[in-house]
């Protein structure tokens, strides 16, 4: 079996029976329609690599160290030993990279809706890496219910109203098997300077309305899962949850 038919046939497995599965191009699958619309984030992924990799912009606006994503990453792919691990908005793999590819044992699938941060992600991985580049929605994630093992959402939650994080988080844990681990973080309230930015950026419309380390806590309970572990480093929320058994 060639490579690309037997990504097919793993993807197969894993999406549901309706997902509209094709190539976009070498390397990266989509479940979206071929006549799509660009995203917002296709012309901004060199310009978020260099702002969101940056450690002034982590440690000054955020009052976290960008280094610790990368350890959280980690602690999500070794939560658990075997099976399918899922990155829920993936980006452009900036601060994951070096995780995925160390990786060799477990297959990944990082989903995003951004062709462009998808493609940066792709020349970022190594060779041999056992990643599966998918482009797809996150608010209908197009998953078998019990494919996944472990799942990692980072950055994504602080981006959608309550509505829409809702609908990413449901779709994650349909798409886990009962007591899998599932890695989280979001920008939340807590630190002036930084309350102070995601203001700007509400109303710039690039983020939702800015919510508290315990309103996170309440959607991801309200989803189902069980809050395992919660720190807040600045105004960053790095949350551990479970599903339910």
């Amino acid at each position: 079996m060639k490579p690309a038919e037997h990504a097919r046939s793993r993807l197969d497995d894993l999406l549901s029976a309706d997902a509209l599965l094709r190539v976009v191009e070498p390397g990266i699958w989509s479940v979206l329609p071929a006549d799509a619309p660009g995203q917002p984030y296709d012309r901004k992924a060199a310009f978020y690599d260099a702002l969101i990799g940056g450690a002034w912009y982590n440690r000054l606006l955020w009052g976290t160290d960008h280094r610790e994503y990368a350890k959280f990453a980690r602690r999500a792919l070794r939560s658990a030993p075997t099976g399918w691990h899922l990155d829920a908005g993936c980006g452009s793999l900036v601060g994951t990279h070096e995780v995925y590819s160390e990786v060799r044992d477990r297959p990944c699938l990082l989903v995003d809706l951004s062709l462009g941060m998808l493609r940066r992600g792709r020349g970022r991985l190594g060779p041999g890496s056992p990643t599966t580049l998918l482009q797809a929605d996150l608010r209908s994630l197009p998953l078998r219910p019990h494919s996944m093992h472990s799942a990692l959402c980072m950055g994504m939650l602080h981006l959608f109203d309550d509505d829409s994080a809702a609908a990413v988080l449901d779709g994650m844990v349909q798409g886990l098997v009962p007591r899998a681990p599932v890695y989280i973080t979001s920008l939340v309230l807590g630190r002036r300077i930084g309350d102070r930015y995601l203001r700007v950026l509400e109303r710039a419309g690039e983020v939702a309305a800015p919510r508290t380390a315990e309103s996170v806590s309440t959607l991801v309970q309200d989803s189902g899962l069980v809050v395992v572990d919660r720190n807040v480093s600045g105004n960053m929320l790095f949350l551990v949850a479970e599903t339910g058994g």
